[in-house]
């Protein structure tokens, strides 16, 4: 991913889980400061992080890497 698709990704991830900065977003998903710092080098969101979007926020992870049109949030499952 190009460096202005993942700062825009970022944010639109940071916006979604209401954190303003790198810091409240790893406190978020559970993740460290480091590692928040790594994916921004690498331009890149781990399968991890994405899959936790899903899980524990159910937000789509096409809208944070996309933006658009894609819906923010996935539809509850029927069971």
């Amino acid at each position: 991913m190009k460096k202005p698709e993942f700062a825009a990704a970022l944010d639109r991830m940071k916006a979604a889980l209401g954190c303003e900065t790198q810091k409240c977003l790893a406190m978020r998903l559970g993740l460290t400061a480091s590692a928040i710092a790594i994916m921004c080098y690498r331009h890149r969101f781990s399968d991890g992080v994405l899959l936790s979007l899903v899980r524990e926020y159910n937000i789509n992870p096409t809208w944070v890497l996309h933006g658009g049109e894609h819906p923010k949030f996935l539809r509850p499952s029927k069971e």
